[in-house]
């Protein structure tokens, strides 16, 4: 039997927002994916994106610390996390004090919520993790030369799933 994967731990650039994903003892390991579409670049500021997809129930989120990072005056700690309508039925969260990205879901997917990894704890990150074996979406946005490159995972040219066009 497989060992459980360990709990990966994240959260914004402020420290305002924390949680831990915690895996059942049965779950295989998370798969990372990448994605290029102009959405996730304009959102965070990079050419692509990589992130998990995680049960929410998997995720606890960290209650609030007061502390400095809160507003001046107020030792009453609030939380930050905050989600907003990017397209209908997908919501993208942030952090509301650092403006760092944190997670994607879809209506569509139920349960499901992906995790950017750009936002995952340092010594969360190995390997294993990080190469995108799940796959590489919205192809058809590849910068060739540059974001053409990595050699992980199917490729799809726009979505993955069932009416995806896989490249690979």
């Amino acid at each position: 039997m497989a060992e459980p994967h360990k709990p990966i731990t994240g959260g914004c650039l402020c420290e305002s927002v924390r949680y831990t994903v915690n895996f059942p003892a049965d779950a295989k390991a998370p798969q990372a994916y990448t994605c290029q579409c102009t959405q996730c670049r304009k959102n965070t500021g990079s050419l692509v994106i990589y992130f998990i997809t995680v049960p929410s129930s998997c995720i606890t989120w960290a209650p609030p610390k007061p502390g400095p990072q809160h507003e001046a005056g107020s030792s009453a700690p609030t939380t930050t996390f905050q989600e907003y309508m990017s397209s209908p039925g997908c919501f993208r969260g942030f952090c509301m004090k650092c403006g760092t990205s944190l997670t994607w879901r879809s209506i569509r997917t139920g349960d499901k919520v992906d995790l950017m990894l750009g936002a995952v704890d340092e010594e969360c990150l190995t390997k294993e993790l990080c190469l995108p074996v799940g796959g590489q979406i919205w192809c058809k946005n590849f910068i060739k030369g540059v974001t053409d490159i990595i050699p992980e995972g199917d490729r799809w040219l726009e979505n993955s799933g069932e009416n995806g066009v896989k490249l690979n």
